[in-house]
C-alpha cells in the first residue's frame, strides 16, 4: 500500500510496506547504487511467538508489537547500520537492545516497550470525578493522563471526520451514533479505566447513560500529537482490542498516515493509509473516507 514516503535519510526512503499487529512486517525501500540510480530492496521482520518471551509484561509486550507494525522505519534503520542482525537473528527479538537503541537514539525520542504505569499510586474514577471544572484527564489502569487542549488540525479533523460518518449513518438509516469528545467511555466494569476517545461510534444505543458510554464503542479514531502518540500506539491498542472495540484508528496529522487496525476477526488486520487514499471503514459496507478531500 503506497503512502508518503517516510525519509531514513537523505538517500534513502520507505515506498511501500505490509504490516501485520503480529509483529510480521516486509518493507520495501529504496536506496541509490553506486551509479546514482534506485534499486529496490526488501527487509522481512520474522513473526515470533511473543507468549515465550520472558521477562517483559504483557503490557510492555504489547507496545512493542504495535510499535514495530508502526514505525517501521526503524527496522530499516537498525537495518542500514548494520544492527538489524544482531537483533533479530536469535529466536525471540532482543526486546532490551531494540529498547536501549530507541531511548539513545535522538532521531527517534518516542521510547518503545516502556511502561508509563506509575506504581506508587493507584487511581480510580472518583478522582477523576473530582477534578476542577475545566480540568481533563484520562485514566488507564489505575493511572491518571493529563490531557492537554487540541490545536485547530486536531479540531478541524475532529469536526469533518464526526460529520462524514454521520452524514453516512443518516443517509443509511442506521441506528448507530457518532459521539467526538469530550464523552466519558468506560471501557471495563472497574473503576480504574476511563478515556475519552477523539470520536466513538456507537452500534448499541443500550450502552449510553448518562454518564457516558458504559463499555467499548464499535468504531474509535484517535487523532495523534505528541503528548498523546505514546498511548494511541499502544496502551490505548491494548486497551481497546481487549475491551472488544471492532475496529480503531490511529490519525497522524504530522505524517498525513492512518493506522487501521480490525479485531473483530481472529487474524488481527493492520493496515495503513496515506491521507490522499480512500480508506474503508470496517465495520460499515460501501463506506470509505478521504481524509484529504476532507480537509480541502
Amino acid at each position: 500500500m503506497m503512502y508518503p514516503f517516510m525519509t531514513l535519510n537523505d538517500d534513502t526512503e520507505i515506498t511501500h510496506s505490509e504490516m501485520k499487529i503480529d509483529g510480521t512486517v516486509k518493507v520495501y525501500i529504496e536506496t541509490p547504487n553506486d551509479t546514482g540510480r534506485f534499486h529496490h530492496a526488501t527487509c522481512w521482520l520474522p513473526e515470533y511467538k511473543w507468549q515465550d518471551i520472558k521477562g517483559y509484561s504483557n503490557l510492555e509486550i504489547a507496545y512493542f508489537k504495535n510499535y514495530i507494525a508502526s514505525v517501521s522505519h526503524i527496522i530499516m534503520e537498525l537495518s542500514r547500520t548494520g544492527g538489524f542482525n544482531a537483533l533479530y537473528e536469535k529466536a525471540s527479538p532482543d526486546l532490551e537492545s531494540l529498547k536501549n537503541y530507541q531511548i539513545d537514539n535522538p532521531k527517534y525520542p518516542t521510547r518503545i516497550a516502556q511502561t508509563e504505569l506509575s506504581k506508587e499510586h493507584s487511581y480510580t474514577t472518583q478522582d477523576i470525578d473530582a477534578l476542577p471544572e475545566g480540568k481533563r484527564a484520562e485514566l488507564i489502569n489505575g493511572q491518571i493522563y493529563n490531557m492537554v487542549s487540541p490545536n485547530y488540525i486536531h479540531q478541524h479533523l475532529v469536526m469533518e471526520l464526526s460529520g462524514t460518518i454521520h452524514e453516512y449513518i443518516r443517509n443509511n438509516h442506521n441506528d448507530s451514533q457518532v459521539l467526538p469528545a469530550p464523552l466519558a467511555v468506560r471501557l471495563n466494569a472497574d473503576d480504574k479505566t476511563y478515556v475519552e476517545p477523539d470520536i466513538s461510534v456507537l452500534c448499541d444505543s443500550k450502552k449510553i447513560s448518562e454518564r457516558g458510554i458504559e463499555g467499548a464503542p464499535d468504531f474509535i479514531i484517535e487523532i495523534v500529537s505528541p503528548a498523546t502518540q505514546k498511548r494511541d500506539y499502544g496502551i490505548k491498542l491494548f486497551k481497546y482490542r481487549n475491551a472488544g472495540v471492532r475496529e480503531y484508528w490511529i490519525v497522524n496529522p504530522s505524517k498525513e498516515i492512518v493506522n487501521v487496525f480490525c479485531f473483530e476477526n481472529e487474524e488481527e488486520n493492520n493496515n495503513l493509509y496515506s491521507f490522499e487514499e480512500d480508506i474503508p471503514v470496517g465495520i460499515y459496507p460501501d463506506f470509505s473516507i478521504n481524509i484529504h478531500e476532507l480537509l480541502k
